[in-house]
């Protein structure tokens, strides 16, 4: 009775500084159960959130490379790898060469440097698959004019003709240079990528999660990005010939194989 009569008594004056001890006591301990609401929520939701594959772009970080210019089936740079090997694997990396920004590799310059030994500077951007070096056109130097032929390792190996049901990705982004790198609300960075030259990039995900991806080129290894721009970041099914390329997988196709798969 005695707590009843005092709530009873007790009014509260907006400009006194003191409140009165039963509704100090309620709004004390109402605040701690939304602070406590609020935090649980902060720890629980991240928690069932789609988890993304660690990615990198050192972006900042430019370091110097040499090795090997080829310019297909797309532009790479092959660099020795240092430090002992195993014997089933490469003795080289050979890494994706892109333009800063939402650009590819220079094609003018390609030709010039098919097969010869160069030197550059550019930034690492790498996923749990492939790596890529965004690199800056000025740094590139011929450091031999001497013609290299490409390793019997590189050695196209046709595995045949299949259709194949994914989604066409910017390589750039998904390789690392944001994260995630594809999917509808990064259509638009996807479009500009691949209509300046960045090579696309069919990815084919599996209902377990295991991931398959294959750099996208024309019938005869030409680049096809221009002309496939409407169908990239939506459902496809593609057909056309697919090749093993050292640890890639090429697809040759033509834009009329590529058609868009209705969403339900």
């Amino acid at each position: 009775m005695t707590n009843k009569s005092q709530a009873e008594d007790e009014f509260f004056i907006g400009w006194e500084r003191k409140v009165p001890p039963l509704q100090r006591r309620f709004l004390y301990n109402r605040l701690i159960g939304i602070f406590a609401f609020v935090f649980s929520l902060s720890l629980i939701i991240p928690a069932l959130q789609t988890r993304y594959d660690s990615s990198f772009f050192r972006s900042m970080n430019r370091s110097d490379f040499e090795g090997v210019f080829y310019a297909n089936p797309v532009p790479f740079l092959m660099v020795d790898r240092p430090g002992s090997i195993g014997e089933k694997q490469q003795s080289f990396s050979s890494y994706l060469l892109v333009g800063p920004q939402k650009y590819g590799f220079p094609s003018e310059v390609c030709s010039d440097l098919d097969g010869k030994l160069v030197r550059l500077k550019g930034a690492l951007i790498f996923n749990h698959s492939q790596t890529m070096i965004e690199v800056e056109e000025k740094s590139i130097h011929t450091l031999s004019n001497e013609i290299r032929e490409i390793d019997s390792t590189l050695t196209k190996e046709n595995l045949g003709r299949y259709k194949l049901s994914g989604i066409i990705v910017d390589s750039k982004c998904y390789y690392g240079a944001l994260n995630p790198g594809f999917g509808k609300p990064h259509r638009g960075c996807s479009v500009r990528s691949i209509a300046n030259g960045v090579p696309p990039l069919l990815l084919i995900q599996s209902e377990s999660g295991e991931k398959l991806e294959l750099l996208i080129t024309g019938p005869e290894g030409e680049t096809i990005g221009q002309s496939i721009l409407e169908q990239v970041e939506v459902p496809v099914r593609v057909t056309g010939d697919v090749y093993r390329w050292g640890d890639k997988y090429i697809l040759q196709t033509e834009a009329r194989l590529i058609e868009m798969i209705e969403e339900n």
